[in-house]
């Protein structure tokens, strides 16, 4: 599910001009290299003290669609409910591409009423939220690919490629969290990363790293390769834990936020997945049963929802289905 933190489309907005407009944008990303800043104050999660900008932000605000997946994350330590905040990421909002142009763009909160991300800026800003939504300070660490900047300094019309990850402060120390790569990291040492990725800047939210759309995140990239002076070195990164998903039912899930779009073969493909490791999954049968109805193939939809009644035989969507799919296949009823 990893993805690069910039598209090769166009984001259909202006951003940040030439000139002057895109130098303050640069200028700005300078300005945050120490990250979050401010007096700070204590907080649950452990010793303080830390800054207040690393707990509410304008774009990385958690709203109430965010506080509400946060109220469900589970876990008996910290290491646990922050693994478990980036499971819970990832298995209730899917990644759809068509989103990539508009990276940078949106707030948190929007992501998790859309229910879909677009690249792995928006994991990033997800995670950011929830973490936030959860009592945990968070802020964006923002890199460029060490192997782009060698492409880069070959041929500067390169494409721009770097990462989003998010570092959360537990216990009087930050974790390095990637949100697309589902590792969480004790602090890395240096400007280098996992990945060969080397730290451009550490800042509360994308719009304060100046990153508003996709062209100014390329600037602002472009201008961090030319300046990169030291040659990458794996680091000695400590690794705490992996998300362990269950993976039938985030296909499930992911499956129905597809359906509810109407990208009915995007969730066809996940309720297929979701049943081929689970057969048994009910909620797995009756998404892609309803898949196959919205692409009018009663006959195998019916297949399904027999299937669920075998294993539920009072299942009132199965049953419901079941008789749309019967006339629909019969020619009683017309396709929707």
């Amino acid at each position: 599910m990893a993805v690069p933190v910039i598209s090769r489309r166009a984001s259909g907005r202006s951003g940040l001009g030439p000139g002057a407009a895109r130098l303050a944008a640069i200028a700005v990303l300078l300005a945050l290299l120490a990250g979050c800043a401010g007096p700070g104050r204590q907080t649950a999660s452990g010793p303080g003290p830390v800054p207040e900008a690393c707990l509410i932000s304008t774009q990385g605000a958690p709203g109430p669609e965010a506080a509400a997946l946060a109220r469900t994350v589970q876990g008996k330590n910290d290491i646990q409910r922050i693994l478990g905040a980036m499971r819970a990421v990832a298995e209730n909002l899917a990644y759809d591409p068509a989103g990539n142009p508009d990276q940078f763009s949106r707030v948190a909160e929007e992501l998790f009423t859309d229910k879909t991300l677009g690249g792995c800026s928006e994991f990033a800003l997800a995670q950011l939220a929830i973490l936030r939504a959860m009592g945990y300070p968070a802020r964006l660490a923002l890199t460029m690919n060490a192997k782009w900047i060698a492409r880069f300094r070959e041929n500067a019309l390169a494409v721009p490629n770097g990462h989003a990850l998010v570092e959360v402060f537990v216990q009087g120390r930050w974790l390095l969290a990637d949100p697309t790569g589902f590792v969480l990291y004790g602090r890395c040492p240096g400007p280098f990363l996992p990945g060969n990725e080397i730290v451009l800047t550490r800042a509360v939210d994308f719009w304060d790293a100046g990153m508003i759309d996709v062209e100014s995140a390329n600037a602002i990239l472009r201008a961090g390769a030319t300046g990169q002076k030291a040659e990458y070195a794996k680091p000695a990164c400590v690794e705490l834990g992996r998300v362990e998903f269950d993976y039938p039912k985030a296909f499930t899930n992911l499956g129905a936020v597809f359906l509810g779009k109407g990208k009915t073969e995007l969730a066809l493909r996940l309720f297929r997945k979701a049943v081929e490791l689970a057969p048994d999954s009910i909620p797995a049968r009756l998404g892609l049963a309803e898949c196959l109805l919205g692409l009018s193939r009663p006959e195998q939809a019916g297949q399904h929802f027999r299937k669920v009644l075998d294993l539920a035989p009072a299942d009132p969507a199965a049953l419901a289905g079941l008789a749309k799919a019967e006339a629909l296949a019969a020619g009683n009823e017309p396709a929707s």
